[in-house]
């Protein structure tokens, strides 16, 4: 009969140190599945970022702004079978880009030794 008792205590046991250890597995994938799906909606962002990044109006305001211009007319080159060359139509360079403005030049630094310039006075100040 003690026996028994011990069984059914022990099989109680076990079965609760299972139940305990589904259900931090199961906490664990809950936590999974949460991070996944945050995953998934920061690559939709990072693709809608990559979408509108890549209209041709985008790309022609990013290469403008790195100084590209357009392409002049452009001459081919045709390979012969003997290794000859011939070149087909008339190729033109690319127009320089617009000058930068020059930066304005740094305000002067005081001389050494001259005293600093009065504060204005703050009215209702002591």
């Amino acid at each position: 009969m003690l026996l028994v008792v011990a069984l059914l205590g022990l099989t109680t046991l076990g079965l609760l140190v299972l139940n305990t250890a589904i259900a931090v597995d199961s906490l664990k994938a809950t936590q999974l599945r949460a991070d996944n799906a945050a995953r998934a909606q920061e690559v939709q962002r990072l693709e809608q970022l990559v979408v509108s990044g890549s209209t041709p109006a985008a790309v022609a305001a990013a290469a403008v702004a790195a100084g590209l211009v357009p392409a002049g007319v452009a001459g081919y080159l045709v390979l012969g079978a003997e290794g000859t060359t011939t070149l087909r139509g008339t190729p033109e360079p690319a127009p320089q880009p617009p000058a930068p403005e020059p930066a304005p030049a740094p305000a002067p630094a005081p001389a050494p030794g001259s005293a600093p310039a009065p504060a204005a006075a703050v009215p209702g100040g002591n």
